[in-house]
């Protein structure tokens, strides 16, 4: 900067003096070596590979398609496209060990109880004309006993008093036309929202997408379906503090952690957001919805010196 201008200067006995024309120099000096050890330090967990969870095989969604092969914690989205919508997905985990991903440890993990967010960038191809709802989907229709059946039905209470929007829930049925799931519209669901303009560069994803916690508030408590669009591109985000998918638990209740395959056995989880077009507005038939971006998460477990360590240190409770 030709304003104010500073010199290093390297004495013989050791260590360095800072001579610069002003304050304001020193504190321009001081930004710009944080800049660059930002940098590199971000370059430098750039280049180590993402960490792998041995307990998961996570696939993409694409309308009807699924594709396996999806890594979680990559540094860049994984590209998407079908007839609906073209983009990418990030799913970011936190691992055992936050220093196993000191990348997005940092970024995202760091002073926060979240345990997963998944960003989806992108276009749509089409202008959807009802409600694009996101939330979760299980494979199979739930079976549940008593107890579990009680549980699920105080935590759907508990969902829907602290999620802003109408839910909309379903244990499945045989024939798996509607599956078992639990959605919100995804305009008040996502946690982060930006809405780019033509021309104009969209936020890059693997960080908190630069939306404000006031427009994120506002946004949530509109009850507004979204303003979708085929020239705008969109970018948004979910986080879970409770879902830890690493070791299939319910976390961070008030009571111990829960067994996921209490709710549903060994079925798969699918993330997705999707439009749709349900003539009886009671239901989310399977083969009328449009699935417009997603992950499908499989549930390998762990072997048993793994799998009893981490049970032990989240006083995990297997339900029947």
């Amino acid at each position: 900067n030709d304003d104010y201008s500073w010199a290093v200067i390297w004495l013989s006995g050791g260590g360095t003096l800072l001579l610069a024309s002003s304050v304001q120099a020193v504190y321009r000096y001081t930004c710009d070596v944080k800049e660059i050890v930002e940098n590199k330090k971000d370059a430098s967990a750039i280049e180590e590979p993402p960490y792998k969870f041995p307990s998961l095989a996570i696939s993409i969604l694409s309308n009807k398609q699924v594709l396996p092969g999806f890594q979680i914690n990559t540094r860049q989205g994984v590209p998407i496209e079908n007839d609906l919508f073209v983009g990418q997905v990030l799913l970011i985990m936190r691992p055992p060990d936050p220093t196993a991903d000191p990348y997005y440890n940092e970024k995202v993990f760091t002073k926060k109880k979240r345990r997963l967010e998944i960003q989806i960038q992108g276009k749509f191809k089409y202008v959807p004309t009802g409600t694009v709802w996101c939330g979760f989907e299980v494979t199979e229709a739930m079976k549940l006993g008593l107890v579990a059946c009680s549980l699920c039905n105080l935590l759907l209470r508990l969902v829907s008093k602290t999620v802003p929007g109408d839910m909309h829930f379903s244990f499945g049925d045989e024939n798996n036309e509607e599956m078992a799931h639990i959605s919100f519209p995804a305009w008040t669901l996502f946690d982060r929202l930006v809405v780019t303009k033509p021309g104009d560069e969209p936020p890059p994803l693997g960080k908190v997408l630069p939306e404000s916690a006031k427009a994120a508030s506002q946004r949530k408590r509109s009850g507004k379906t979204g303003d979708w669009n085929t020239s705008d591109t969109y970018s948004f985000s979910y986080h879970s503090m409770y879902l830890d998918l690493s070791i299939w638990h319910v976390v961070n209740l008030p009571t111990p952690d829960i067994d996921l395959k209490t709710f549903w056995g060994d079925s798969l989880l699918r993330v997705v957001v999707y439009e749709s077009q349900s003539a009886s507005t009671d239901k989310h038939l399977q083969a009328e919805n449009k699935y417009i971006a997603g992950v499908q998460a499989e549930y390998l477990g762990f072997d048993d010196d793994g799998t009893n360590g981490m049970l032990e240190e989240n006083d995990a409770l297997p339900l029947e």
